[in-house]
């Protein structure tokens, strides 16, 4: 498969709303990060942190590594 490098980060914050896109409803940063990952052929993912919080994934492909 093609090479990635994946980020993860996790805080332990309030966390995001049940059911929201924490991209879309004024977390301005999220959204910003998320574009510019979707613009590396990457994807990101927001989930809740056992014991409260937020873990960001962010997964982007390597380009020209084999």
């Amino acid at each position: 498969g093609t090479p990635v490098v994946r980020l993860q980060v996790a805080d332990d914050g309030r966390g995001l709303p049940s059911g929201s896109q924490p991209y879309a409803d004024g977390h301005l940063g999220l959204r910003l990060l998320r574009d510019r990952v979707i613009d590396m052929d990457g994807h990101v993912e927001f989930s809740p942190r056992d014991g409260g919080g937020t873990i960001v994934t962010a997964t982007i492909p390597v380009p020209g590594a084999h």
